[in-house]
């Protein structure tokens, strides 16, 4: 009788998944090894004193941020272990060997990866950056139509949803075999277990996509008594360097505001209103306090802790005065809200993404240098296991900070107090950067030229003010569609706060502006893009949107000169609370009522510049040091950005200096030779293109002594 053959060696049970995390953790650590070192040698290339103080004098706090990204490289590893185990149990069955197996899991992996980024950079084109944003755009463009088809974000999804159920099935399989070889008891107990272990991951997974903040960043409670609803609440919502000139209601041609365009039908549209100053700091500080920036103390971007500190002790905040009221006070923003955290505002609520401090800024630059984590983090369950891409300046989207907004009413609908509530949105900021498919609303498909997604620029060149960059005809083109396409994205974002609003039944009892703190040049004659800069070339960036809409008054539209610091009166005076004899603003009922014709007011501004250099035709203007030169790290003050204590005497003395009325715009320009003045019609020429100054009209010398009376009395006198 022959020998029974021998039993074919058993591969060991436990190798397959040795090999498996082996191979997954050492390919997600070599991810975090290439981002730290691309991160490194980006700070290496910049050169500047922010990026020197992040690699030499803060060294151990960057690194500490970074280590804080592992879990989350842990977790992706665990997940593309358990997702592709079965592929590798399967090979093994087959007969591969470990180097065959390993280079299929590899390609396997790589490919999971590929998928999640494609499909997260067709669903957030302004995040294109960098060699993989750069190989997607690459890619993209190259690819024939049905391999774009094939790379569609459902299609992506599908793969993905594909493959997890086939893992999902392969484990149920497993499990009930495994089941099927216990004894009754054991089989009911190991099925139990199952499935409160799926229960249990299924209500974390709900959880946590659920959660939502119950409370500011202070850690008030949003709970309140007393008040009751007789007040009416406040609503304002702003986007940064919105320009109203770029908004329907205002005679845009193109399609940007059609929903704040129906909106303002039943309001009161400004639409000559201007921000005393082209920065957002001052400019809110200026609408919060009505007062002028010479007057609140607030004069540049930088501020100290001692400014802001002597600012809320001596200037009316306008959160203040309604919380004194018994009002709720809110404020809900991206990067561009970071300022109320400079100080407080009187907000029982901030919740806003941090930016102007050095610890934000190295998170921040960790997030974008870390690349892997916003393809699978960018969501609410990925915002809850990592805030830091919540926070991030960058992956906090305005559309994010809408949900919040929504959800914060649905709160405030159920509680007796009346609301004041901010909505402060970086929409349409620079670098112009469109979400989801808004820049391609207006964008020309056939330009080829760098502004693909957003304006790009050397952020080390930006801060030197060394900028040598020269934009074609095309790049200026784009720039006004890539900011329409922004102008098209806060028109969404407002429509669904002032919707969510009229649902909860607010609308009836709410007092609403639609606002920005500044607008912005669009390659006009004579000016680049930026805002703080100049007055010269137009007025598109101290002029913005001032839509009021007051429950019971009739729509009008309003065409006489007003100024941002004359809102909060107004909201004082419809909310029925005295407006402080400080406030240099006055209430604008006459005009919302129709009650006059001309307030007479006028216009005084004065400007920033601290990121931009000036670049005035025909004068030389006084120039400032390099931004990083400027500004120091406090540590002392949250390790904010703040302006040197000798930089304040530069920053005063370029500062330009301007009056306007309805009809005439007189302009004071610091220069290496002395002082120049420039005066324009602007009845006759709006754009100001021609220099009226020295040729003898009396209007010149009643403005400059009305301009001298404002800079050094405080005291400014109606037009009549």
């Amino acid at each position: 009788m022959p020998a029974p053959a021998p039993e074919a060696p058993r591969a060991s049970p436990g190798a397959p998944v040795t090999l498996v995390v082996g191979l997954s953790v050492g390919f997600h650590f070599a991810c975090f090894l290439l981002c730290l070192f691309g991160l490194y040698r980006f700070t290496r290339e910049l050169d500047n004193d922010f990026a020197r103080a992040a690699r030499e004098e803060h060294v151990g706090f960057t690194l500490r941020v970074n280590a804080g990204v592992l879990p989350l490289y842990a977790l992706l590893a665990a997940a593309a272990a358990v997702l592709l185990y079965p592929l590798v149990a399967a090979l093994r069955t087959r007969g591969w060997n470990t180097g065959r197996i390993a280079a299929a899991f590899l390609l396997a992996l790589t490919s999971l990866h590929g998928v999640a980024a494609f499909r997260f950079y067709q669903l957030h084109p302004q995040f294109i950056d960098g060699p993989v944003g750069n190989a997607y755009k690459w890619l993209w463009q190259h690819l024939p139509w049905w391999g774009q088809r094939a790379l569609a974000p459902a299609v992506c999804l599908a793969l993905l949803g594909v493959g997890g159920a086939a893992s999902l099935a392969w484990y149920g399989v497993g499990l009930a075999r495994a089941c099927r070889r216990l004894a009754p008891p054991a089989r009911l107990r190991c099925a139990r277990v199952a499935g409160a272990a799926v229960a249990l991951a299924l209500g974390l997974a709900v959880a946590a996509v659920a959660a939502r903040p119950a409370h500011g960043r202070d850690g008030r409670s949003p709970e309140g008594s007393g008040g009751g609803r007789a007040r009416p609440n406040v609503l304002i919502l702003a986007s940064d360097s919105l320009r109203a000139d770029h908004l329907g209601m205002n005679g845009y041609a193109r399609p940007t505001s059609p929903r704040l365009d129906a909106w303002a039908k039943k309001a009161v549209n400004f639409r000559q209103a201007y921000v005393p100053v082209a920065s957002t700091l001052e400019s809110w500080v200026s609408f919060l306090t009505a007062q002028y920036p010479h007057t609140h103390g607030i004069r540049q971007m930088f501020p100290a802790r001692a400014e802001m500190d002597a600012l809320t002790a001596r200037s009316p905040l306008l959160p203040v005065l309604f919380r004194g009221a018994g009002y709720r006070t809110a404020v809900l923003g991206d990067w561009c809200a970071s300022i109320f955290h400079l100080a407080d505002f009187g907000f029982d609520e901030v919740e806003a993404t941090d930016w102007q401090n050095f610890a934000a800024a190295v998170l921040d630059a960790t997030v974008r240098g870390h690349l892997v984590l916003p393809w699978y983090f960018h969501s609410d369950l990925g915002h809850h296991l990592y805030p830091a891409l919540r926070d991030s300046a960058k992956f906090t989207s305005p559309q994010d900070i809408v949900g919040r907004v929504r959800r914060r009413l649905r709160a405030f609908a159920a509680e007796e107090r009346p609301f004041f509530l901010v909505c402060f949105l970086s929409s349409t900021h620079l670098p112009y950067s469109c979400y989801d498919a808004y820049h391609d609303l207006f964008c020309d498909p056939a330009y080829d030229g760098p502004f693909q997604y957003r304006l790009n620029f050397a952020i080390d060149k930006f801060i030197q003010g060394k900028s040598d960059f020269v934009p074609t005809e095309a790049d200026m083109r784009r720039t006004v569609d890539l900011y329409d396409g922004c102008v098209r994205s806060f028109d969404d974002c407002a429509g669904d706060v002032l919707d969510e609003l009229a649902r909860l039944g607010l609308d009836a009892n709410t007092l609403v502006a639609v606002t920005s703190d500044h607008g912005d040049d669009l390659y006009e004659p004579g000016v680049n893009v930026g805002h703080g800069v100049t007055f010269l070339g137009g007025d598109q960036e101290n002029r913005v949107p001032f839509v009021l809409r007051v429950p019971g008054l009739a729509p009008r539209v309003v065409e006489r000169l007003v100024r941002s610091i004359d809102l909060a009166p107004t909201l004082l005076d419809f909310a029925g609370l005295p407006i402080p004899g400080t406030m240099e603003g006055v209430t604008l009922r006459p005009y919302l009522t129709g009650a006059v014709e001309d307030l007479g007011l006028v216009f005084h501004g004065e400007t920033s510049y601290l990121l931009f250099q000036r670049k005035t035709p025909g004068v030389e203007p006084v120039e400032l040091p390099r931004l990083d030169r400027m500004v120091s790290i406090d540590p002392d003050y949250d390790h904010n950005l703040v302006l040197r204590e000798e930089a304040r005497a530069w920053v005063s003395r370029t500062k330009e200096r301007a009056i306007r009325t309805d009809r005439w715009k007189l302009v004071a320009i610091p220069t290496r030779n002395g002082e120049v003045v420039k005066l324009f019609d602007l009845a006759k020429d709006p754009g100001q293109q021609e220099d009226l100054a020295g040729r003898g009209l009396p209007v010149e010398a009643e403005l400059r002594r009305r301009l001298r009376r404002w800079e050094e009395e405080h005291v400014e006198e109606r037009w009549k």
